[in-house]
């Protein structure tokens, strides 16, 4: 998918939208059940590559957990939360809802 932005090109690598839980794979629930035993899981996102191939990320304190559509684990990345001073407010997280990634071509 190509868009123009202003007068610089673009390609969209991938979206990735917040779901509710109940809306992961089965896999996903069992996985994190059976491999993080007394942690919650706190956000779940879609993430929809151009091609149309979706993964599901997890997320849990600290971690965000990667898993391909049927829910088998694809990988866990150590999430990074930045805050600043409160003068500033400048706030630095992963979780966002709605995540457009472009490739200049």
């Amino acid at each position: 998918m190509k868009v123009s932005f202003g007068s610089s090109r673009f390609t969209l690598l991938e979206t990735e939208v917040e779901i509710e839980l109940n809306q992961l794979p089965k896999g996903v629930l069992e996985n994190v059940k059976a491999n993080y035993k007394g942690q919650k899981l706190k956000d779940a996102s879609k993430i929809t590559d151009a091609k149309g191939s979706v993964i599901y990320e997890a997320e849990i304190k600290g971690k965000a957990l990667f898993f391909d559509s049927n829910g088998e684990f694809i990988k866990e990345i150590k999430k990074l939360n930045l805050v600043t001073d409160n003068a500033s407010k400048i706030h630095f997280k992963s979780n966002l809802s709605y995540i457009f990634n472009y490739q200049c071509l």
